[in-house]
């Protein structure tokens, strides 16, 4: 296998996994509503009657990005959709910063962060990723790597990056500041 597929695997298996997550954890009627009526804040206002359909449309798009990476001939497509969804999101996180308020993420269930500009450097690395894949898998193999312990840590780094992404609000919650550490004496005494 060329060395340039095993970064394509690693990032099929990263985008697979995110999107597949994100699908299933909506697909509940009661967590699809919530998806729904939060992310429908994110619309613009002329477009946010329009927030049920449009919001299976999304599904749809994560369904197709899930199935397109999945299966070899497709995958430029499945990356230049996945490339297109993320940075759809992150201009909407974008707007939503600018326009202030109060929109939780529900990318993955039922979260109770706030959306915010960690969520868009999410969208803008992983839609970096999908357009990194998609130059992996259609500019050509690198050198011959034949290994499966090379397809092996492909498959397993994906998971693992996409474990971090699914994970992300715990992971940004351990390093938020706690209300005791924003009142603590500047010289650090703690007295």
């Amino acid at each position: 296998m060329p060395a340039g597929q095993y970064l394509d695997l690693a990032i099929r298996v990263l985008l697979g996994v995110v999107f597949a997550t994100a699908l299933v954890s909506k697909l509940r009627p009661a967590d699809f509503r919530e998806f729904v009526e939060t992310t429908g804040a994110l619309l613009p206002a002329g477009l946010r009657p329009r927030r049920r359909p449009l919001g299976i449309a999304y599904l749809l798009c994560e369904a197709a990005i899930v199935l397109l990476v999945a299966v070899p001939p497709a995958v430029p497509a499945g990356m230049a959709l996945a490339a297109g969804v993320l940075l759809v999101l992150a201009v909407a996180i974008s707007r939503k910063e600018r326009r202030g308020g109060h929109v939780l993420c529900r990318c993955f269930g039922a979260g109770t962060a706030p959306l915010g500009r960690p969520h868009l450097v999410r969208n803008v690395v992983l839609a970096g990723l999908a357009v990194t894949g998609l130059a992996a898998n259609t500019l050509g193999p690198g050198g011959d790597v034949d290994s499966a312990a090379a397809v092996i840590s492909a498959v397993a780094g994906g998971l693992f990056c996409a474990l971090l992404v699914i994970r992300f609000d715990d992971l940004l919650s351990l390093f938020a500041p706690t209300p005791a550490s924003r009142h603590q004496d500047p010289a650090g005494s703690g007295w």
